[in-house]
């Protein structure tokens, strides 16, 4: 109730107490200031707010690139490739594999630690923090105010969402490499000591499974950030004005989490996006795309000709949904 009232308020004195609006907005990665500036978003009655959210992240990261995944750019991630399942179709049935994402989901919400101020964090790792929380804020904006914003502020939140997204790839990507440079110096180091080469070891072969795990998850973070069905025409507009690997991993994202039924024409779509990407030799972002659509398969009923055609793409052998 705090943070409702308090958003309600800031909301409706936003003029004169501007600077505490932007306070909130410079440090949303706390749990507190992020609550707040949701509901004071909620009450507001224009975009004049949002668009303080905005210019006060549009700097975060600014000098960091927007990830295109290109087969080059994520070529290092493929050694993760053996360690991750190629299948994950279940043998549960759809009710069950749902109730089992649910379930997951619940455990995740429920260990997860909220991030907060810390003096002994970087500028750049609280600007990650701050960037990934404005994500969430203005997906909450999407989801509940779609209907009274007008398409060019839609379109410039869901673009926003979609580069901070892959802005974070690249900052997450970067440092994994960077962690991995280190390693490789270490294991050059004639008089390391072994229980500490072996650890190093460890490390280094594990951090292409972690970088597969970051894309995964924060293309995942983007599509949640920006998924209503009712703003589709303009997320496709926004995707296909750039037409990398990631844009368009994004666009195939998009459409299973906003679909409810596959009818052939979108089947045929997902065919070509993952011909498009088998074709570039791209194997991180087919393996992606093919794991998002096994975890669609699994947690919906398809039609018969709709699933036999995609598992027909993903080169399995046909397995009938379980009723």
């Amino acid at each position: 109730m705090y943070y409702f009232f308090f958003g309600h308020y800031l909301a409706q004195f936003s003029d004169q107490h501007r600077d505490i609006v932007e306070r909130l907005s410079d440090s949303s990665y706390a749990r507190d200031n992020a609550y707040i500036l949701t509901f004071v978003i909620h009450h507001a009655q224009d975009t004049e707010l949002i668009d303080t959210i905005l210019l006060h992240t549009a700097c975060s990261l600014d000098s960091v690139d927007v990830a295109t995944l290109e087969t080059s750019e994520i070529r290092f991630v493929e050694k993760a490739l053996k360690d991750i399942p190629k299948r994950i179709v279940s043998r549960r049935t759809v009710a069950e594999e749902r109730n089992l994402q649910r379930h997951r989901r619940d455990q995740v919400e429920a260990n997860s630690q909220d991030i907060e101020s810390d003096p002994s964090f970087s500028e750049d790792r609280n600007e990650l923090y701050r960037l990934l929380k404005n994500m969430e804020i203005l997906g909450q904006v999407l989801r509940n105010r779609h209907g009274s914003m007008r398409r060019n502020k839609l379109s410039e939140i869901v673009d926003f969402v979609t580069e901070a997204g892959l802005r974070a790839v690249s900052m997450f990507r970067r440092d994994i490499v960077h962690i991995a440079r280190l390693c490789s110096e270490m294991l050059d180091d004639e008089d390391i000591l072994e229980d500490i080469r072996s650890d190093v070891e460890t490390l280094r072969d594990q951090l292409p499974n972690l970088a597969f795990l970051v894309v995964q998850l924060v293309l995942r973070k983007i599509v949640v950030s920006i998924q209503k069905p009712e703003i589709d025409r303009i997320v496709q507009e926004v995707f296909r004005k750039c037409p990398t690997p990631a844009y368009r991993i994004l666009q195939g994202l998009f459409t299973l989490r906003t679909r409810e039924d596959l009818d052939d024409e979108v089947v045929n779509d997902l065919e070509r996006l993952y011909d498009e990407l088998d074709k570039a030799n791209n194997a991180v972002a087919v393996r992606l795309l093919s794991l998002e659509m096994q975890a669609y398969l699994n947690t919906h009923h398809v039609r018969y000709p709709e699933r036999q055609k995609m598992f027909s793409i993903l080169g399995f052998k046909y397995r009938p949904n379980r009723v």
